[in-house]
C-alpha cells in the first residue's frame, strides 16, 4: 500500500509546534513534519489570511478528524482534506522552502520527503 493510500481513514490525534515546524500526528501511527507555510480550509470553506494564534487554533481545531483525501499539487501544495470539507494545506512551492524540504511523511516502513 502506497504512504498517500495510508493517510486515507487516519485521525489526526495530535498536532505538535516545534521550533521551526509543525509536527501532525495520525493514529494509527503516522507523521507529517510541515517545514513551510500551512494554511487551513475550515469547515465552511472559506480561506484569509490569518495571525499565528488563529492559524494555530484552526489547525489545532482539525484534532480528531478522519482523512478523506490527500493530494500533492506538483510544486504548489500538500493538500489534506478530512471528512466534512475542512483542511490542511502545506505549501511546496519553491519560494516558501526554507530548507531543501518541504514535508516529510514517515508511516508503516515508508519514509518520503518532498
Amino acid at each position: 500500500m502506497k504512504l498517500l493510500e495510508q493517510l486515507s481513514g487516519r485521525c489526526l490525534h495530535a498536532v505538535r509546534f516545534i521550533l521551526d515546524y509543525v509536527q501532525f500526528q495520525f493514529d494509527p501511527p503516522l507523521t507529517i513534519n510541515a517545514f513551510t507555510r500551512i494554511s487551513v480550509r475550515p469547515n465552511d470553506g472559506t480561506r484569509r489570511g490569518y495571525d499565528d494564534n488563529e492559524l494555530r487554533n484552526l489547525i489545532c481545531a482539525q484534532i480528531s478528524k478522519i482523512v478523506e483525501l490527500v493530494v500533492i499539487r506538483d510544486s504548489k501544495s500538500f493538500d489534506i482534506t478530512f471528512y466534512g470539507g475542512s483542511g490542511i494545506s502545506i505549501s511546496l512551492r519553491p519560494e516558501d522552502h526554507v530548507g531543501p524540504e518541504a514535508v516529510a511523511v514517515n508511516g508503516d516502513g515508508y519514509f518520503i520527503v518532498i
